[in-house]
């Protein structure tokens, strides 16, 4: 690797495979030390082949709302990508009265539409299995009947 340095100009670095340039401000007598560049720069016009398998997508999770208690009223079973980044937050309309995970999934609920807990009690966050709660009214942190606005679900 060479190294040009001008004071107050531009220092350029040049390789064998490769010249990269920054403008920035150096005094005469700086000395600059780099590691070595390494340009694994592919010329080829077609897409690498993959040796190895297909990584699968993961399957969505499910979780059954239902407007009334005891399952009734309106229902739907939405799915949703499982993990815990904000893209995964999944919000609900806040008049939700039955919740169930499907099998396999522990899904998180929150009567805020961020995903996040934020009371110090605990009691804006429910944590649910299969096969849910037929009665949001009676859950351990208390009355949560209409009141749940988001959820992320893990598998």
């Amino acid at each position: 690797v060479t190294v040009t340095a001008v004071p107050s100009t531009i220092i350029t670095v040049t390789s064998s495979n490769a010249t990269v340039s920054s403008a920035i401000t150096v005094a005469p007598t700086t000395i600059i030390t780099l590691p070595s560049i390494s340009t694994n720069v592919s010329t080829s016009a077609t897409p690498p082949v993959s040796t190895g398998t297909a990584v699968p997508v993961d399957e969505p999770a499910g979780v059954y709302v239902c407007s009334d208690t005891n399952w009734g009223g309106t229902c739907e079973h939405k799915l949703t990508q499982p993990g815990g980044s904000d893209m995964e937050c999944t919000p609900l309309s806040g008049t939700e009265s039955s919740i169930g995970p499907d099998p396999g999934f522990l899904c998180e609920f929150y009567t805020n539409a961020v995903c996040r807990r934020i009371l110090t009690d605990g009691s804006d966050f429910l944590e649910l299995t299969y096969p849910g709660i037929a009665d949001l009214r009676q859950t351990p942190k208390g009355d949560l009947n209409d009141a749940i606005l988001s959820y992320l679900c893990f598998r």
